[in-house]
């Protein structure tokens, strides 16, 4: 049986003009197997073309990534991975996948999915992941890093000589000058 996960993740709220420099794919991995350990024990990230993002169907099966060798986002060897949270790091090609407008859909398979090798059926490589029905605590999700360019501050408002709005007769030759900008950058 050849199992793969689609996991949808809403990334809107990434500004538009952020630059994304680091992701990675955070799973609650319940139960591993690597018991084939052959150099193709490995989940792969792959970009999905699901139609829906709360549910799936049959036909969904072949969206998780093209059939054969599907471009990789990221590549989690299962060598001596423990249960409990595994982390995949995006390469490029998955941190172009992430969507600022919308949900980035991801998915998983398993190496032998990913080559078109059939695995040893006597072992088996598998991760047993919790979900967001397994609980809140346990749901996949992605962390991302990103910066956003710097924003020139607004016009001054509350712009003071001396203390006083429009003075009309500042007799100090070094005068004080205040006003107030607002600054759109994040401190």
């Amino acid at each position: 049986e050849i199992n793969r996960a689609a996991l949808p993740i809403d990334t809107s709220g990434i500004p538009d003009d952020a630059v994304i420099s680091q992701a990675k794919l955070k799973i609650y991995a319940e139960r591993i197997s690597d018991g084939d350990n052959d150099g193709n024990d490995f989940i792969r990230i792959v970009q999905t073309t699901t139609a829906s993002t709360t549910s799936l169907v049959a036909e969904d099966y072949s969206q998780i990534g093209t059939i054969d060798n599907p471009v990789s986002g990221g590549d989690l060897d299962l060598t001596g991975i423990s249960p409990g949270w595994v982390t995949i790091n995006l390469n490029n090609a998955g941190l172009s996948w992430i969507s600022k407008t919308g949900w980035t859909k991801l998915g998983l398979r398993e190496g032998h999915d990913v080559v078109d090798i059939v695995p040893d059926y006597n072992t088996s490589t598998y991760v047993n992941l919790y979900t967001k029905n397994s609980g809140p605590d346990y749901s996949p999700y992605l962390e991302v890093t990103y910066t956003v360019p710097n924003q020139i501050p607004s016009i001054p408002v509350g712009l003071k000589v001396e203390g006083e709005i429009n003075p009309t007769a500042v007799e100090d030759q070094t005068p004080e000058f205040t006003a107030v900008y607002g600054d759109p950058n994040p401190t």
